[in-house]
């Protein structure tokens, strides 16, 4: 199926709600289930039952009810224990981790990355940002992969598939773990990843379900058998149009048959589709449980929103501070500009005599000239005050946000 152009991700096509039928919308329930999807480039790969043959085959989708997502996070929430890492926040001791104490040999990474990757194999809450093509991957597959080689477990996570698989990848390629030990939740974005069922989920679940999965194949060629049985008696019947004794001699031995019987091949077809459906619900559960754990991982969306709503009040602050240094820097100089004009003043009424009647317009001057650059100096300093009071009290409200905020943040960057 091509999906160019269309905005489903893998993601929402889990579980029960892709169904195999015919092109009408009224036929969608007697559909078959969807087995297995996949994603490979523009094009969704679908698996479905060997006996799922309808004559105009189309893939339905079904919606999601309002409010599931809002319904699992509840649930979800509900279900959560102890948080250490979100009481660290609460109590304002997150950041007071310790680096470890020495990082990889020297002509491995980079003084910066060796930074980061102390800060991955230490301890506490570390914040560690880096732009793109500075090797956040690579320090990434060398921290994971030594913290798993001193038994440590860890949680990867990001907001895009592949920022995960590039990660995991190296990792995955220095084979220093044991099968299962990585597990990739989540539908794959690199094909190495997606096709090594020693991490990825939906392949371990199905070499686990290898019995299973093996009744339901053995299930699904009795059904075909069947069909064609079904279909190959319809051809008989067709055929008695232009009766002939011979053929219907031999049509009648066949028939005869107990084990070629209508009733005897009905009741093989509906115990089939009773092994099939037994089996399918039984993928179709393990499938519901992938769901709930991708939904999981989608948990995290909220604090990185929490996270974007923290750095903008922290930038509104930041740009405040300049406004109030720059109306400060003003005020400096309107009052450099009057303490300029006094001294002129005070210079011209010092003169005495012939020299001071000479300066009268002078004086007159500088004095028009000392209430202009006071008058500018004044207001310059009212500004300068009015606008570190707006920053004080800006300032505590923003205070009192990023606490709220960094209460309810349980994930970092």
């Amino acid at each position: 199926m091509d999906v160019r152009g269309s905005e489903i991700g893998t993601d929402q096509l889990q579980g029960d709600n892709l169904r195999l039928a015919g092109p009408e919308e009224s036929g969608v329930d007697a559909g078959h289930s969807v087995l297995d999807v996949f994603k490979d480039g523009t094009a969704l790969r679908v698996r479905v039952p060997e006996f799922a043959d309808p004559s105009d085959p189309h893939l339905w989708m079904k919606p999601q009810p309002m409010g599931f997502l809002v319904k699992a996070l509840r649930e979800g929430m509900a279900a959560l224990t102890d948080a250490p890492l979100a009481h660290l926040m609460v109590r304002g001791e997150a950041g007071a981790g310790r680096l470890a104490p020495a990082g990889p040999p020297s002509s491995v990474l980079l003084p910066a990355q060796e930074l980061a990757y102390r800060a991955c194999t230490g301890e506490g809450l570390w914040l560690v940002w880096g732009p793109p093509g500075t090797g956040k991957t690579t320090v990434l597959k060398r921290a994971i992969g030594d913290l798993m080689a001193h038994g440590k477990r860890v949680l990867l996570v990001s907001a895009t598939n592949i920022a995960v698989d590039n990660a995991l990848s190296g990792v995955v390629k220095e084979r220093r773990h044991a099968d299962g030990e990585i597990v990739r939740v989540g539908p794959p974005h690199l094909r190495e990843v997606a096709e090594d069922a020693s991490v990825c989920l939906a392949l371990m679940v199905r070499e686990r379900l290898a019995e299973v999965d093996e009744r339901r194949r053995a299930v699904a060629a009795q059904l075909v058998e069947a069909g064609e049985r079904a279909r190959r008696l319809e051809e008989l019947d067709r055929g008695l149009t232009h009766f002939d004794a011979v053929i219907y001699a031999a049509d009648r031995t066949r028939l005869d048959d107990p084990a070629r019987s209508p009733d005897a091949l009905k009741q093989a077809r509906d115990r089939a589709h009773r092994d099939a459906r037994v089996a399918v619900e039984a993928v179709t559960r393990l499938e519901e449980a992938h769901q709930a754990a991708v939904e999981a991982v989608k948990a995290t969306e909220p604090a990185q929103a929490d996270w974007q709503s923290h750095d903008e009040h922290h930038a509104h602050i930041a740009q405040l501070r300049t406004v109030v240094v720059d109306l400060e820097a003003k005020a400096l100089l309107a009052g450099g500009e009057r303490t300029a004009a006094q001294e002129h003043l005070d210079d011209l009424e010092s003169l005495k005599g012939f020299a001071r009647r000479r300066t009268k317009r002078d004086r007159e001057a500088a004095h028009i000239e000392l209430a202009t650059a006071r008058t500018r100096a004044e207001a310059a300093e009212r500004k300068a005050e009015q606008a570190r009071s707006v920053l004080a009290r800006q300032a505590e409200a923003v205070a009192a946000r990023l606490a709220e905020i960094g209460g309810r943040i349980a994930f970092s960057k």
